[in-house]
């Protein structure tokens, strides 16, 4: 009995500290479009579709690998819409009864730990060797982009076998920095790879345990 009251009390520890650092968005379902059609937010957040007036839907069109598809509806009856966002990445979304007309949405989903450093925008593009190097268990990688375009870093261990997906969503221009914590993976040598339009950059890290 205490053990399983200790796995409750630690299961509820990470539901407050979810809910402590996550976040609601509202969309708005009104005339013929969706306010903010475009809308950024974080792993870990809610979106909440909010019906105005008329007869509309929420309908997914495109997720991330890995994210699950919705079809809702929005109206007198069906209020609102709640999602939680899992994956990072470009989601889209329409109203499939006035999708002609412009109503459609965006969604562009941060992983948890990417930070937009200053607003700054670089001259060039830039992948910079993860800090601190050998590391255990986190370690930050920092990365310029002079354009805004799709992002995607992705971490490999030495044979290169795809690990992790850090990034993989649209940016702005901007210096970022992504943490990677690697306490459920052994000591060795890793690589993390970043691609941006035509810009392709790779290095090594060390972990050490």
């Amino acid at each position: 009995m205490r053990k399983l009251s200790k796995i409750s009390t630690f299961l509820s520890i990470i539901l407050l500290c979810s809910n402590l650092y996550s976040n609601t968005h509202v969309i708005t379902a009104s005339g013929m479009s969706f306010t903010p059609s475009v809308q950024g937010a974080t792993v870990g957040d809610t979106i909440k579709w909010q019906w105005i007036d008329g007869t509309h839907n929420t309908i997914s069109t495109a997720v991330p690998s890995g994210a699950a598809s919705w079809n809702a509806p929005l109206d007198a009856s069906h209020p609102t819409f709640t999602y939680v966002l899992t994956v990072a990445g470009a989601y889209a979304y329409e109203c499939s009864f006035h999708v002609a007309f412009g109503m459609i949405g965006t969604l562009n989903v941060n992983p948890i730990g990417i930070i937009n450093q200053n607003s700054e925008v670089p001259g060039e593009y830039q992948l910079y060797q993860n800090y601190p190097n050998p590391f255990n268990p986190s370690t930050q990688i920092k990365f310029d982009l002079p354009n805004t375009g799709f992002v995607k870093m992705t971490i490999y261990d030495i044979i290169g076998n795809e690990l992790v997906t850090l990034v993989n969503q649209q940016l702005k221009a901007g210096k970022y920095s992504v943490n990677w914590d690697a306490a459920n993976y052994p000591t060795g040598v890793y690589m993390y790879k970043i691609t941006s339009g035509n810009f392709t950059a790779t290095k090594k890290m060390m972990l050490v345990k």
